[in-house]
């Protein structure tokens, strides 16, 4: 049996073809800014889009000239020096070329080993400075950088930045992984300070973290020396 409509519905329009209505009705007003508005995005995206394969493209290239560099490195450790100037001259490429990729960032850290390695403490303090500056705070490397470019100033006399920058690697992120080392270093720092009080105490905080026999061994005889 067919349902019987009354006159009043016959008359009200449906609501969905009403709003229907409605929104043709301001697209139509507003087409052009609209047509405006999409084009507008899509430029946007699509240059989004080329930006994400560019450094994408520009990422694998940089990745595939550290593998390069890393593997002159184990050449050059094991048999023919001369492969540890590639080395060298391949990571200098990358952060030449690639310098906000993470294999630059590598890079830097590589470089800046091997300058203290040389005696180039100045160059060794640049590389692991900018190092520090572009990997995450929660890289081990970073701790260890920090050690590094203390060490360095160290090397140079320089104690007080050599203390900051210990104190520095104690406080990164992934500092306790290396605080037996650390601790170590700034042992080292007050002792040559003339300040055996707090060489002592980091030599104890050192020797709470080592597991090494022979580094216990040699620890316990520099505390037995500051009593």
């Amino acid at each position: 049996m067919a349902t019987k409509v009354n006159k009043k519905e016959l008359k009200e329009p449906d609501m969905l073809q009403s709003q229907f209505a409605q929104v043709l009705l301001m697209l139509q007003r507003h087409r052009t800014r609209i047509v405006q508005a999409a084009v507008a995005i899509g430029v946007v995206l699509l240059l989004g889009c080329g930006w994400v394969l560019y450094e994408w493209s520009n990422g694998r290239a940089a990745a595939a000239l550290y593998l390069k560099a890393e593997d002159e490195t184990m050449r050059a450790a094991r048999s023919t020096p001369s492969n540890r100037d590639k080395a060298l001259a391949t990571y200098a490429k990358i952060i030449e070329q690639y310098p906000r990729s993470s294999s630059a960032m590598l890079a830097r850290y590589r470089l800046a080993g091997d300058a203290y390695d040389q005696g180039r403490f100045d160059r060794a303090i640049d590389h692991y400075d900018a190092f520090i500056k572009q990997a995450p705070a929660d890289s081990p490397l970073v701790a260890l950088a920090w050690n590094g470019l203390g060490c360095a100033y160290e090397a140079k006399g320089n104690l007080p930045q050599a203390r900051k920058s210990f104190e520095r690697a104690l406080r990164s992120k992934a500092g306790d992984g290396f605080s037996g080392m650390t601790h170590q270093n700034l042992a080292r720092v007050f002792e040559a300070r003339n300040n055996p009080r707090q060489a002592l105490t980091h030599y104890r905080k050192a020797l709470e973290k080592v597991d090494d026999p022979a580094l216990a061994r040699l620890l316990k005889r520099k505390i037995a020396l500051l009593n």
